[in-house]
This record gives C-alpha cells, sequence and structure tokens, in this order.
C-alpha cells in the first residue's frame, strides 16, 4: 500500500505521460478506474494521477474527499479520442 514516504510522481490525467503508462495493458486498466488516484509501483515509488489543472502535492495523496469537478472537458475528450482509437 501507499505510504507518505514513498517518492511520489505527478502524472496529468490524459497527458503525454499518461498514455505512456496506459500503452502498457496492465497499467491501462488500473487507470480506467478513475482519473484521480494515487498507484504504488514498487515499495519506493507511486504516481499520482491528477485531472487537476497542476498536479497534486504528495499532501493530497491522502485527502479523502471526492475529487473535484474537472474545469477542463477537453481533458475527458483527449482520453475518449485516445481510448477509441485503439
Amino acid at each position: 500500500g501507499y505510504d507518505v514516504e514513498m517518492a511520489l510522481e505527478p502524472v496529468a490525467f490524459a497527458g503525454d505521460h499518461y498514455f505512456e503508462l496506459a500503452a502498457d495493458a496492465d497499467m491501462a486498466e488500473m487507470l480506467a478506474l478513475s482519473s484521480e488516484m494515487v498507484i504504488v509501483i514498487d515499495g519506493d515509488h507511486a504516481i499520482r494521477i491528477t485531472a487537476a489543472g497542476e498536479p497534486a502535492s504528495a499532501d493530497a495523496a491522502t485527502d479523502v474527499d471526492a475529487p473535484g469537478e474537472i474545469s477542463d472537458p477537453g481533458v475527458w475528450q483527449s482520453f475518449w479520442e485516445w481510448l477509441l482509437a485503439r
């Protein structure tokens, strides 16, 4: 599980790095769950997927509130276009 001591790499939802990660079938399954999440890569490293305009801080990974609304619907549009083009 996630530990606040882990290195946390921010990844913008539907950004270039997001799609690089999604190229892996196992990772794509996890990424399909939500536009806001933390995925533990190994014992020392996790990534934070965020749909916010700026990547969230490590402290935000422990928030239990529901994610806010996405202010830019273009992010979702990009995601669906990428997904349907597969």
